[in-house]
Parts: structure tokens; C-alpha cells; sequence
């Protein structure tokens, strides 16, 4: 196991370091949340607009067209970060690109730059959590990752519940283009800031792997672990691999479910139990007794 100096030279911890990082990446995946479920907010305003005339069909396509992009940018962003790009590098493309996204959404009046928007958007949000999980990786040791990595997964709920409240109370009170482009306008602007103040690796603020520097590296052990390295063909070994199928198709059942969930149920409470919107968010959030009676219609109103 590597250790590392926990004091760099301008006498920071690498404890306090360590909950920077974990705070940073818990702010980006919030923003990307938002970004994902910001149209869900003002679905039923965004419906009812006559002057786009979007049906319901439409509206799934574009939605489905923003997985597919999504599920592609995953798989295409992870060999990136791992050969081509800096983890910084593509945090930042991933937010300027899915906040223009959102903004130009907002201001798009026809079916054809919906679905390049919102297509693009899921391009974008496909990359967002790939740079946060390298550096968590790099930043968090080993022991400690379950419990960080669930700190940082929790965001999307608060995510959840900020954009349902907020994006609620804009999209009614203004309208819902203005919600998406103050959406698209707050996800630049954190994570602007998220991007300017986040540190791939420790090594970068000044902690030093003592066992690299203590440990001399010789011409045979470099080349024995360079042949290692070349004799390991990772993309064969997860295709082979019986539990990684197995735990994708398991994966994508769950997102079936989700998704059909999250971005439907509010719609659907909408316009059957005549809801607003953010009483619906509300209670999906909540998953409580009423919420369950609301759907049944067991409801005195």
C-alpha cells in the first residue's frame, strides 16, 4: 500500500484535503443531477406550451434520446479519462456543455433542437460522474472509499430535492424556459468554481509518495511491470467476464424502473390526482404513507 506525507509544505493535512475533494465532487454530482432532472420539474408547463405543440411521444423520444446518448459518453468518456484526457479537463467540458445545453433548451422553439439539446446534454452528463470517481479514486484510500463514495452518491437526492423545490417555485412563478436557463446558468457558474479549486491526484497538492521516492527503480523491475501492464487486455477481460454481464443487465433493470419513475410519476400525478408539481416531487421524494395512498387515490380532496 502506498503511503503517502499527511502534512504538505504549506502545512495542510491531507485529512482536510481529503474532505475538499469529497465536498467538490459531492457539489459537481449535484449540479449534474440538476441538469438531469431540471425538464422533469417543468414537464407539465413544458406539455401544455402551445406554441412548441409537444406531445407526450415526442417528448419520450427526446427523453430516451438523452439515455442513449448518455449510456454511449459513459462508456467512450471512461476510455478517455483513462488515455486521452485529463480527469479536470473533461470535468469542464462536461459542465460548460451541459449547461449551454440547458440553455439553449430553454430558448429552442422546435422539436428538432429539443432532441440536439437535450441529446447533447445527456452526452454531457454521461462524462460528468467519470472525472469525480478517478480523483475520489486517486485522492481516498482504499479503506475508506465505500463510505466517501456514498457521501458524494447521496448528492443526488439533495440534488433531487433542490432542483423539485427551486426549479418548482421559478418554472410556476416565471415560466419554464427561464427555469432551464437559470438551471443551465447555475451549473457553469459551480462548476466553474468546482473545476478551479479541485486537485486531480495528492501529489498535485503537495503530498509526496514517500515509497516511490524511498524505493529504487531499476531497469529489469520497469521493464517486468511494463510487460504486466501490456499482457492485461481489459476491455477482453470485462466482455468475458460472466459477473459483469450479469450486474449490467441487473443495472439496467434497475434504471428501467427509475427512470420510468422519475421521469413519468410526476406527470402521471399531475394530471390523474391533480397535483402541482412540487407537491408531487415532494411526496416521490419522501416516499412516505400519503404519498402511497395518493397514487391509489385514497385522498379526501
Amino acid at each position: 500500500m502506498l503511503t503517502r506525507t499527511t502534512i504538505n509544505q504549506k502545512g495542510h493535512s491531507k485529512y482536510s484535503w481529503q474532505n475538499w475533494i469529497v465536498g467538490l465532487t459531492f457539489l459537481m454530482t449535484l449540479i449534474m443531477t440538476v441538469a438531469r432532472r431540471d425538464l422533469n420539474v417543468c414537464l407539465t408547463l413544458f406539455l401544455k406550451d402551445k406554441q412548441i405543440k409537444m406531445g407526450k411521444t415526442k417528448y419520450g423520444m427526446i427523453n430516451s434520446l438523452c439515455s442513449a446518448t448518455y449510456s454511449i459518453s459513459k462508456i467512450i468518456g471512461g476510455v478517455a479519462a483513462d488515455y486521452v484526457i485529463s480527469p479536470r479537463t473533461m470535468l469542464l467540458i462536461a459542465v460548460a456543455t451541459t449547461g449551454s445545453a440547458n440553455i439553449i433548451f430553454g430558448m429552442s422553439k422546435s422539436y428538432i433542437e429539443f432532441a440536439l439539446c437535450w441529446g447533447l446534454n445527456g452526452l454531457a452528463l454521461g462524462i460528468s460522474w467519470i472525472p469525480c470517481a478517478k480523483m475520489l479514486n486517486a485522492w481516498i484510500e482504499e479503506k475508506e472509499r465505500a463510505t466517501r463514495f456514498a457521501i458524494v452518491a447521496s448528492a443526488q437526492t439533495v440534488g433531487g430535492a433542490l432542483i423539485a423545490t427551486l426549479g418548482g417555485y421559478i418554472s410556476n412563478h416565471y415560466g419554464w424556459r427561464i427555469m432551464m436557463s437559470s438551471s443551465g446558468l447555475s451549473i457553469i457558474s459551480v462548476g466553474s468554481i468546482c473545476y478551479l479549486l479541485i486537485l486531480e491526484t495528492p501529489e498535485q497538492a503537495g503530498f509526496i509518495d514517500t515509497d516511490a521516492v524511498d524505493r529504487p527503480i531499476t531497469r529489469s523491475s520497469s521493464i517486468s511491470s511494463m510487460k504486466s501492464l501490456d499482457q492485461v487486455n481489459t476491455v477482453k477481460l470485462v466482455l468475458c467476464s460472466l459477473p459483469c454481464w450479469l450486474l449490467s443487465i441487473a443495472t439496467m433493470c434497475l434504471y428501467v424502473v427509475r427512470n420510468a419513475v422519475l421521469d413519468w410519476i410526476v406527470l402521471l400525478l399531475v394530471e390523474q390526482r391533480h397535483m402541482s408539481p412540487i407537491l408531487s416531487f415532494r411526496h416521490l421524494l419522501v416516499r412516505n404513507r400519503r404519498f402511497r395512498r395518493w397514487v391509489r387515490g385514497e385522498h379526501s380532496e
